[in-house]
């Protein structure tokens, strides 16, 4: 984003707000231009003028496009955007069409580390299960670190 205009906001100021971000992340999960009653029916948002002044807010700062027929997109800029910068939530992951929080592929790793190890020592797997323990816990380490390297960044 070293293109900045002067009067764009970074995308993690302009996401604070709830109703932007929610179409923010509408249409990017979405990826396919859509009109603004499609979004308020979409989002529950309560009038087509909120709707509009929040897409507006979204194109004045240059995270999403209006296109032909009064439609509305995710900028180029942000297509291949994998991690959405929230605020209030965790960072998430977009996979597929879901929004994945950063937080789940840690808990995963670790539920997987004590199923592993479970099943090695139950099984009289002594040494090849000291061996999946340091190097569980090795990368267990590692990624407990960077998860909270990212939650001290924010």
């Amino acid at each position: 984003m070293s293109s900045l205009k002067l009067n764009e906001l970074k995308l993690e100021e302009l996401l604070v707000n709830n109703h932007i971000t929610s179409i923010f992340l509408h249409l990017k999960t979405i990826n396919k231009p859509l009109g603004v009653r499609e979004i308020q029916r979409n989002l529950n948002i309560s009038s087509t003028g909120s709707t509009h002044w929040h897409l507006q807010k979204l194109v004045d700062n240059g995270a999403i496009d209006q296109v032909e027929g009064n439609k509305y997109k995710i900028a180029p800029k942000y297509e291949d955007l994998r991690t959405i910068p929230l605020r209030v939530v965790l960072n998430h992951y977009i996979i597929g069409n879901q929004l994945v929080p950063n937080v789940f592929f840690l808990i995963f790793f670790l539920i997987n580390i004590i199923l592993l190890l479970s099943t090695a020592f139950l099984l009289n797997l002594w040494i090849p299960g000291f061996f999946i323990g340091v190097f569980s816990s090795f990368f267990s380490l590692i990624a407990i670190i960077r998860f909270y390297q990212q939650m001290i960044k924010k």
